[in-house]
């Protein structure tokens, strides 16, 4: 059911381990709640110390905590194994609270989860350092807040840049002549902070034009 020896051995090259059975508990904790041998693996390749976690006093509790959320056991496996490094915050002082900090901002427990799902990143930042100042940002110029939710319900990533370098990519989109008070803006800005500066200049035609409303959702992708 878990990765083979190999696997093992493979990953704990990286890390001392004083207690030959911690590895397995650890295999079987993963194996029963959901995951799959490619995911346990993936997991593992990318984390390697987690051989080292007690399985009921680390692990579960940050597992627990996604499932009574409301997170599936797939969905919980599935952000596990993929960003691993989550595993590595806080629960009390890190997860709990940029979980919070997201469901204030979304006023709903299914945008929430929408929003990890789509970008599990999110939990390793401090949200109140990287993305609350460029949420502010957007107020400041007048996007309304029901357009910022929408935009960081899709597009949760585009918030994560410095910011220093997001104010430099909505000056950018302003000058552009984008009005901040439509969603075409932040549509803007997710294409900007997306690509270099020789590719949006190659796609500034379709977004400025009618061409654009009808292919919304390809700018979203």
């Amino acid at each position: 059911m878990w990765p083979s020896s190999e696997e093992a051995l493979s990953a704990s090259k990286y890390i001392t381990i004083k207690t030959p059975n911690k590895p397995d508990s650890v295999f079987t904790f993963f194996s029963s709640h959901g995951f799959t041998k490619i995911q346990i693996s993936l997991l593992i390749r990318r984390y390697p110390r987690v051989l080292m976690s007690d399985p009921e006093s680390t692990l579960f509790p940050k597992i627990e905590f996604f499932h009574s959320k409301g997170f599936l056991a797939q969905e919980i496996a599935k952000i596990l194994s993929t960003t691993p490094e989550v595993l590595r915050r806080s629960l009390e002082n890190h997860i709990i609270p940029s979980y919070n900090f997201l469901k204030e901002l979304l006023k709903s427990e299914e945008k929430t989860i929408a929003a990890i799902k789509h970008c599990a990143r999110l939990l390793l930042f401090d949200l109140h350092i990287s993305v609350a100042p460029n949420i502010e940002s957007l107020r400041e110029i007048d996007v309304s807040e029901s357009i910022i939710v929408a935009f960081f319900a899709k597009q949760p990533q585009a918030f994560t840049p410095n910011a220093d370098r997001f104010k430099e990519i909505v000056e950018e989109v302003k000058k552009m002549g984008f009005n901040p008070t439509t969603m075409m803006f932040d549509i803007a800005i997710h294409a900007l902070g997306a690509m270099s500066k020789s590719n949006w200049e190659k796609k500034v035609w379709f977004i400025r034009s009618g061409v654009c409303l009808r292919m919304r959702s390809w700018w979203l992708l």
